[in-house]
């Protein structure tokens, strides 16, 4: 089962490198940290708040190498709390996305919301003194352009490469490449589908 998910990420645009630090925001239960791993990655910092899955993903990061370091944080624009919507099957999807009408995820039901940690990235950057990040992978349902907006200077300094999911919000395709331009003009990017749509930036 796990080859077939990682199916989704070997495409030549996914370019984590021998040595990179990566950030798998959205991590849900690791694949693509483990993905990262397997392209030498030195280590991966991965990111997933929703309590149900985080338990699954540390058990995987036990397993799979100490090179992949979980955290339960939501990475958005500001350090605080915010309420997160669990789907109802189980607890594997959630989202902190309020109006969800016009979103790819208007049909799913959310039975439960709980409260949890918020952190800029670049706030996790300075605390937790990552030396440097070179890949940022994010899907996190809907919540890349508030997850960007937090980035800044990680993205200003580094210029890492990124992989954003851009499928939640309708004018994701647009608003995004924009975002990150607007940050740095000098990004190149492609819209890659396989199975979903993603922007590639580098």
């Amino acid at each position: 089962m796990i080859w077939v998910l990682l199916g989704q990420y070997s495409i030549p645009q996914c370019d984590v490198k021998e040595n990179d630090i990566v950030f798998d925001v959205g991590a849900h239960i690791g694949f693509f940290s483990y993905f990262a791993l397997q392209k030498g990655a030195k280590e991966v910092y991965a990111f997933e708040p929703n309590p149900y899955v985080f338990e699954i993903l540390k058990k995987h990061a036990e397993m799979w190498s100490d090179k992949i370091k979980p955290f339960e944080i939501a990475l958005s624009i500001q350090n605080g709390e915010i309420e997160l919507f669990v789907h109802e099957k189980i607890g594997l999807g959630s989202t902190i996305l309020q109006n969800r009408e016009n979103s790819s995820l208007k049909f799913n039901r959310y039975n439960e919301s709980i409260r949890v940690k918020t952190m800029t990235l670049d706030s996790f950057v300075k605390e937790y003194n990552v030396e440097r990040v070179d890949f940022i992978k994010i899907d996190a349902e809907g919540s890349e352009r508030e997850i960007l907006k937090g980035a800044k200077e990680t993205i200003k300094k580094f210029k890492p490469r990124m992989a954003i999911a851009a499928y939640h919000l309708p004018d994701d395709k647009k608003v995004i490449p924009e975002l990150i331009l607007s940050i740095r003009d000098d990004y190149k990017f492609k819209l890659v589908k396989k199975g979903e749509e993603d922007l590639f930036f580098f």
